[in-house]
């Protein structure tokens, strides 16, 4: 439910949502906005220590590879959808297309863990 309503915020705004993107490196994300940007939301699980430090190892590894990474958790999904998607809308204007960091970055990084298993 978590996930349709923010897809549904993000193409009411115009922007082109991805749902449950394989990321090599990374795993699957919950949604890729505009190809370059992803969004990763949160339920009550990742409360936990060993989810806290799992989601940051993933969000380290993707912007490695060259995306961006917000985290929106019920709250922002739900009661306050207009400030995430102006959030989302800032972001997306001053970012560069993926990629042009990670093959610098990704030279250096043979068989990269998945963070997602």
């Amino acid at each position: 439910m978590l996930e349709t309503l923010a897809r549904t915020s993000f193409r009411q705004a115009g922007i082109r949502v991805e749902p449950q993107v394989h990321i090599e490196g990374v795993g699957y994300v919950d949604l890729l906005l505009e190809g370059r940007l992803i969004v990763e939301l949160d339920g009550r699980h990742h409360g936990e220590w060993a989810q806290i430090k799992k989601d940051q190892r993933r969000n380290n590894m993707s912007v490695v590879r060259g995306y961006s990474v917000l985290r929106y958790y019920y709250d922002d999904v739900v009661h306050h959808p207009a400030r995430m998607v102006a959030e989302v809308l800032a972001v997306l204007a001053g970012m560069n297309v993926p990629g042009q960091v990670s093959r610098q970055a990704g030279s250096c990084m043979p068989g990269a863990t998945n963070f997602a298993e």
